[in-house]
């Protein structure tokens, strides 16, 4: 699969949480074994009009314990671990 094509890729939202801290969102695409995850911090704490700060992004892959900060490194495990899988096979 491409870069572009595993950009491409849906994720379904699975969980997520709200508090006086901030959010905390999942999103995971099971077929490949990716998961995306997004925690926004509140402008103020315990103030749920006071707005939200930038999110901050980190992806998972199924199997390894790393975290991911962009797409490309989140894809370049994705595809190592994937081209590995293919060599065990035979």
């Amino acid at each position: 699969m491409t870069r572009e094509d595993f950009e491409k890729q849906q994720l379904q939202y699975i969980s997520g949480m709200s508090g006086a801290w901030g959010a905390h969102r999942v999103y995971r695409n099971n077929q490949l074994g990716i998961q995306r995850e997004v925690v926004t911090k509140r402008k103020h704490h315990d103030d749920i009009y006071s707005g939200w700060k930038n999110g901050d992004v980190s992806y998972f892959l199924d199997g390894d314990k790393r975290e991911f900060k962009t797409v490309d490194a989140l894809y370049e495990a994705w595809s190592q671990k994937n081209s590995a899988d293919i060599f065990r096979i035979y």
